[in-house]
């Protein structure tokens, strides 16, 4: 007679222990593929059931991946039958307790009264269907999938005045270079961008100051500066990491799991494996920054055939309504004699329409006549530009007005074959991100290079700077020739003395 296993609901190794009993208000659980973070994130509403006040919301991008089969609305239900049985199930033996599942609206409500509930977020539209909420516990499942718009939002979302239990956001994630959140991670990392296990589930903490997040490992630091208490507006922040091997039950049941990911390309292991969130596949960018040649002095004027400063333009400043707009940009570019470009001088800052003119003189007055301003003309900054360029060309400087043609990837493409070829030097430290405080550092200016991969921008994920580069690079790469027309007037039989053969 064979005795069935009892299941056990709960972690499988002392990793997804560790993942399970964080309690920093924001708990990142950044597992490589296969480490149960899902399955360990639907057990954290349990850790509230209890509470009648409980709200808990749990996000995926789409409806589609709550409700598919094997996805997390069908899980959660297994998973919290499983501890308090199925109230209509119990009603019917005459018992009563168990969940009420509301399949209607995706909802769970547990025996004690709270409940949490299952929604997506296609878009930004879709934050206005939260406007007036309140939530206790919000998580994000598969959190790069989402902007950091949607999280902050979510977060005003969290408060309750009846809730016994600690309010908590958790974000679940796969490795992903370009999310926003790699740099609260990054002090939980080494070097080459792999987790650092010593820094699992260490807290650190954060005050999110007029829009800008200020970081410290220790709570009393900021407190010296923003005071004590919840009015403080300081809060706790921890990350996990794991993999496959810390999924006991899945490496039980499938035994080919581990071996059939390290055959996967080199990349996808070392994300997927080893967590690594730095890498990124090589055949999804059109550059990568090892292309550039860095140099520590700009070509002398005597080397340069041409140079443009190229503008791209946004409208916005960070709010909390907008924490991730587009940035306005310059970037400095020289054709040279050689036959190679070179980047001079890379710059951005979120300013509004009124700052334009103040940003541009800055950069003209330091590059002098000699560097042509291009302005982008589109639809958006046409009427603007007209006033521009009236007032940039009362003072000395020479205007062009340039309209770019064809599709983004199109556009890009030139100036991205050029780099490739090694046909791009670049002064080295030259970017200023104005707007986050970086200083002579290229590395946002890389980042978003590497990270277009020819479609528009969404999300987090900028493009301006691939703009202005696709712009610069056509507007200097394209010089007017004046054709030659010695051979015809040569050639041409006049009645009288051809007055052109003296030349």
């Amino acid at each position: 007679m064979s005795v069935k296993k009892k299941e056990v609901i709960g972690p499988s190794s002392p990793k997804q222990q560790l993942m399970l009993m964080q309690t920093g208000d924001t708990a990142v659980l950044g597992g490589a593929m296969g480490s149960g973070k899902s399955y360990i994130s639907l057990l954290y509403p349990l850790k509230f059931a209890t509470d009648p006040h409980f709200r808990g919301i749990i996000f995926r991008r789409s409806i589609g991946e709550i409700t598919a089969q094997g996805g997390l609305w069908e899980n959660a239900c297994e998973i919290y039958t499983k501890v308090y049985g199925n109230a209509e199930e119990l009603r019917k033996r005459g018992k009563t307790g168990g969940i009420k599942i509301h399949q209607k609206d995706l909802r769970i409500t547990f025996p004690a009264g709270g409940s949490v509930k299952f929604s997506y977020l296609e878009s930004s539209k879709d934050l206005l269907r939260h406007q007036g909420a309140q939530y206790t516990f919000v998580l994000f499942d598969e959190a790069t999938h989402f902007t950091q718009e949607m999280v902050e939002y979510l977060r005003k979302r969290m408060r309750s005045a009846r809730a016994k239990h600690q309010q908590q956001m958790v974000l679940t994630c796969n490795p992903d270079p370009d999310w926003f959140g790699v740099e609260w991670i990054k002090p939980y990392l080494t070097e080459d961008g792999t987790p650092n296990p010593e820094m699992d589930g260490v807290m650190r903490y954060y005050v999110v100051d007029r829009g800008e997040y200020v970081w410290s490992d220790s709570r009393e630091e900021l407190e010296k500066i923003y005071g004590e208490g919840e009015d403080s507006g300081i809060r706790s922040f921890t990350f996990v990491s794991a993999n496959c091997m810390d999924n006991i039950p899945l490496m039980e049941s499938d035994k080919s799991y581990l071996s059939n990911l390290k055959a996967q390309p080199w990349v996808d292991v070392q994300r997927y494996l080893y967590g690594n969130w730095y890498v990124r596949p090589t055949g999804a960018s059109m550059i990568r920054r090892e292309w550039f040649v860095e140099v520590d002095e700009e070509p002398a004027w005597t080397d340069i055939v041409k140079t443009v400063r190229a503008y791209d333009f946004a409208f916005k400043k960070k709010t909390d309504a907008y924490p991730n707009p587009d940035y306005t940009i310059s970037v400095k570019m020289s054709k040279l004699k050689d036959g190679n470009y070179f980047i001079h001088d890379i710059r951005r800052t979120r300013i509004l329409p009124g700052e334009w003119l103040e940003f541009i003189l800055e950069a003209a007055y330091e590059d002098g006549a000699k560097v042509d301003i291009v302005l982008p003309l589109d639809p958006q900054t046409r009427y603007s530009n007209s006033f521009l360029s009236k007032d940039l060309s009362e003072r000395g400087f020479y205007v062009r007005q340039f309209k770019a043609t064809g599709k983004k990837e199109d556009r890009f493409k030139p100036f991205a074959s050029m780099v490739m070829n090694g046909g791009f030097q670049i002064l080295r430290n030259c970017g200023y991100d104005y707007e986050n405080g970086i200083l002579g550092d290229l590395n946002f200016f890389y980042k978003e290079l590497e990270a277009y991969d020819g479609t528009r921008s969404s999300g987090d994920r900028h493009d301006d700077l691939c703009d202005g580069c696709s712009d610069a690079f056509q507007a200097v790469a394209t010089s007017k020739v004046i054709p030659n027309f010695g051979p015809g007037l040569l050639s041409t039989n006049l009645k009288s003395n051809n007055p052109f053969s003296n030349i």
